[in-house]
């Protein structure tokens, strides 16, 4: 019978070493396509939020107008 079907197989068999250098610069790769990714939406949400404000056509209604002055808060 074997030392495997027996469980006297070495804990260490076939377990590679961790690679420290290997896991930070992964870490660091990781870390800047998250931010690539942060930065292109908000890039992209930008003009966007800058679009809604400026077409805004109700703004010249001035009964929207009224409204918003006579609702606290707004």
């Amino acid at each position: 019978m074997s030392d495997v079907a027996q469980g006297k197989q070495r804990a260490q068999d076939n377990v590679p070493a961790f690679d420290e250098a290997a896991f930070e610069q992964a870490f660091a790769q990781a870390q800047q396509d998250m931010m690539d990714v942060v930065e292109a939406e908000q890039a992209h949400a930008q003009p966007a939020q800058e679009a809604l404000d400026l077409d805004r056509p109700g703004e010249m209604d001035p009964l929207l107008q009224r409204i918003r002055e006579t609702r606290p808060g707004s």
